[in-house]
């Protein structure tokens, strides 16, 4: 993190990071700022992640296949590892060609967009039917079948 931070704050004037602030005062602060800078640390998830978008923040996190899912449809700038692919993955950004031009070309394309975000996705309900959805799969969303045998039909007379 120290790392992108100090290449963030070379290439942005009035970027700090904030240590110390409560926690209104961290909120309010991302409420003010339409950019959330927010790298990954041990892990490629993050709390801060979701505190910028409900503060109204957008997010730019580290582009991560664990996270590809959890963002569709959500408001955040995908930062790519470095890379030596050639491979088309649309515009790529990494953190070391992150500048004040490449923003402005994001926020005017999620500006498109912001009648068809997925807001739901940040609410407690959601993440609940998703767990039950998962843990409970219904027929029809293609559970498979078990092939009959004595110990599947005693499991099933036990439930």
């Amino acid at each position: 993190r120290a790392k992108v931070v100090k290449r963030v704050s070379s290439r942005f004037s009035g970027v700090k990071n904030q240590w110390g602030l409560s926690q209104f005062q961290y909120y309010e602060q991302m409420r003010h700022h339409a950019f959330t800078v927010s790298p990954k640390g041990l892990v490629s998830d993050c709390y801060r992640h979701y505190q910028a978008l409900l503060s109204g923040s957008i997010p730019i996190i580290d582009r991560h296949h664990s996270l590809t899912n959890i963002f569709s449809g959500l408001p955040v700038v995908e930062i790519s590892p470095p890379s030596n692919k050639t491979k088309n993955e649309g515009v790529r950004i990494e953190w070391k060609s992150l500048n004040p031009s490449v923003l402005v070309s994001e926020a005017k394309r999620l500006l498109h967009r912001k009648n068809t975000f997925a807001w739901h996705k940040l609410t407690h309900k959601f993440w609940f039917d998703e767990v039950r959805r998962s843990a409970f799969p219904r027929k029809s969303e293609g559970k498979q079948k078990v092939p009959d045998s004595k110990l599947n039909k005693v499991k099933r007379k036990s439930l």
